[in-house]
């Protein structure tokens, strides 16, 4: 009788307890904001730049064999092309604000998938080298979990000391998903810049520790 009533009061308090911590854990976290230091909203449009200045044009959808793959507009047939984003956290009740380090879909406005990882083989790579991970267009939106694994990404602050930096805060976006933390095994990895071997323009792909720093900016 004591034991199961011990039980009982643990599990009252556990059920008041988890919900408390989880809120303050949120409530903890920072605002992502935009070039002019204004807090970025749910599923509004934003660009996604690349924090040099040179760079002229934002991430973009690029479709090529089947696959879309996200990059870069700049240079040769990409040169200062730009599509907006939005961004939809995997928890609704987070609000309207995106917060650091919360599982988000990133998405260009004009498609129906959302951004997501894929490993993938460059054409001119020689046989038997490890397929790099890139970041592709066609992920199903929301539903977290186990099968929509690949296509939750973060965002975090990150430091830049290039002297061509543009000017406000920027981020990383990274791969590193809590959708399913108990099912799912997954390589975390930041977002970077590499040149792609089939259209050699700049393609994001997933590196390991080492990112890029990227900005955003409101579209019009």
């Amino acid at each position: 009788m004591g034991t199961k009533f011990l039980i009982s009061c643990l599990l009252i308090v556990l059920s008041i307890v988890q919900p408390k911590a989880i809120a303050e854990s949120e409530s903890e976290k920072e605002a992502v904001v935009d070039i002019e230091g204004k807090e970025l909203e749910v599923d509004q449009p934003y660009h996604i730049f690349w924090d040099i200045t040179q760079i002229g044009g934002s991430a973009i959808p690029y479709k090529e064999d089947g696959a879309t793959k996200v990059m870069l507009g700049t240079g040769g047939e990409f040169k200062n092309l730009s599509s907006p984003v939005t961004f939809s956290p995997a928890n609704p009740s987070e609000g309207k604000t995106i917060l650091e380090s919360t599982d988000l879909n990133i998405k260009f406005v004009d498609m129906p998938g959302v951004w997501q990882v894929e490993d993938m083989k460059d054409k001119k790579a020689p046989e038997g080298m490890r397929l790099r991970t890139s970041i592709l267009v066609g992920g199903e939106p929301g539903k977290p979990g186990p099968e929509t694994v690949r296509n939750w990404f973060k965002i975090e602050k990150a430091e830049t000391k290039k002297p061509n930096a543009r000017p406000g805060q920027h981020y990383r976006i990274f791969y590193c998903p809590n959708v399913c933390p108990q099912s799912c095994n997954v390589e975390c990895g930041n977002i970077g810049v590499s040149v792609d071997d089939d259209t050699g323009g700049l393609a994001l792909i997933l590196f390991g520790k080492k990112g890029f720093p990227f900005v955003f900016m409101k579209a019009k």
